[in-house]
């Protein structure tokens, strides 16, 4: 099993000024995250506590987030089923629409290959990613960034 080997895994290129992945590979809808709006996505793992408690938060700050014309949505990057996925949505709800990688392949290793978790993708309007891998206390920062270089 490669997880447990003590190379040290390549970073993932960033996604940073970049259009923000297909999210259908991901099973989120195109729907999900409208055109027009700028987009905060979570990536996460509900096997790992800060990222169950990043999910709570974001879950928290919705309602504020979407006020101010944000789309949030979530992501299961630790390949999980869908039952434990199904499970974990029904003790934990959270209002924003949450996709999952079923399987590790080329067209989710965006989602799959970061850092650490939870990570955060900040896109604007445009569906280009502005910010990633920043803290969620870094967000009004980065949001008023991005509403500077929308003017």
């Amino acid at each position: 099993n490669d997880s447990y080997s003590y190379r040290e895994a390549p970073k993932r290129p960033s996604l940073k000024g970049k259009p923000l992945p297909d999210l259908a590979a991901v099973a989120l809808a195109r729907e999900a995250a409208p055109a027009g709006k700028p987009v905060l996505l979570c990536l996460f793992d509900i096997e790992q506590r800060p990222s169950r408690r990043m999910a709570r938060v974001l879950a928290e700050q919705y309602d504020a987030l979407k006020h101010k014309g944000i789309t949030v949505l979530g992501l299961q990057v630790g390949v999980t089923p869908a039952e434990s996925l199904g499970e974990w949505q029904a003790a934990n709800p959270v209002p924003f629409a949450v996709g999952r990688v079923a399987e590790k392949s080329d067209q989710t290793k965006w989602a799959s290959d970061v850092e650490s978790l939870p990570w955060l993708i900040l896109t604007d309007a445009n569906g280009r990613v502005s910010a990633e891998g920043f803290a969620l206390e870094e967000l009004e920062t980065r949001l008023d960034t991005l509403r500077g270089a929308e003017k």
